[in-house]
């Protein structure tokens, strides 16, 4: 659900909202991605990204 919602966000809020997802995601959830995927998500390096396509975030 999270990278559903990080593909599809259209402004930075949007990516926020899908960041704050993941860091409330349940440990069994973030084990599933990491096995299956065979990735780890970090929303510290997903709000990097997310600055450098769409800006800053909006204060």
């Amino acid at each position: 659900m999270v990278i559903a919602d990080l593909c599809s966000a259209r402004n930075r809020q949007e990516v926020d909202d899908a960041i704050a997802l993941l860091h409330r995601a349940p440990a069994y959830e973030h084990a599933f991605v990491r096995g299956t995927l065979g990735c780890r998500l970090s929303g510290r390096r997903l709000a990097a990204l997310a600055s450098r396509l769409l800006g800053p975030p909006a204060t």
